[in-house]
């Protein structure tokens, strides 16, 4: 079926689509805004005549990028610590790009407002606060350990798969330094086992 101009999106909406493909693929170096209205196919006068100023854009974009990856976070398979640190640690995979725009980009070299990255941090540690029943202190450190692995990993290999299970391996590990209540406890029967077992004390 042909597509109708009803289907297509406006134009604001294909310059913040446009900026977030160009930002997975490309990263946040040169963010012009030549560079930014060729990505969304339409001219640099769109981008004044819909938002006003590059930053405008970039605010939308930023937030896009946001709520794309709490709703990733809400779809976690798992609704465990580690199921919910493995749906974020795959949305930061999904589009590196995207996650080093959220986290880790100097904001005000964008002319952006740090409250965004605050509001995402706070959501996102609302989530990890209500999978855990912990309280906000170490549900932040929750968050800061994750956040410090999945950045590490960035600059590592991540398609390597022998590279992730290693990383599952010290995400287990430093989560139970943060939060011991991670890692199921063994059961009495289990460690009466392993006490009786030849060799261990």
């Amino acid at each position: 079926m042909p597509t109708t101009a009803a289907d297509r999106p406006d134009v604001r909406e294909q310059l913040v689509r446009g900026a977030l493909e160009l930002i997975a693929s490309d990263g946040t170096v040169d963010l012009s805004v030549r560079r930014l209205a060729q990505a969304g196919g339409r001219s640099t006068m769109c981008v004044y005549s819909k938002f006003g100023s590059r930053r405008r854009l970039l605010e939308a974009v930023y937030e896009r990028a946001a709520a794309q990856f709490l709703d990733q976070l809400d779809q976690a398979s798992d609704s465990s610590a580690m199921g919910l640190a493995s749906a974020y640690r795959a949305a930061a995979a999904q589009s590196p790009g995207l996650y080093t725009l959220l986290m880790e980009q100097p904001l005000a070299a964008l002319e952006l407002d740090l409250e965004q990255r605050r509001r995402l941090i706070d959501d996102v540690i609302d989530r990890i606060q209500a999978v855990l029943g912990a309280d906000s202190g170490r549900s932040t450190a929750f968050w800061a350990t994750l956040h410090g692995l999945v950045t590490f990993q960035q600059t590592w290999s991540p398609s390597d798969p022998a590279d992730s299970a290693a990383w599952s391996i010290r995400l287990r590990d430093a989560l139970d330094a943060v939060l011991p209540s991670t890692r199921p406890r063994a059961s009495r029967g289990s460690l009466a086992a392993r006490a009786s077992t030849p060799g261990r004390r």
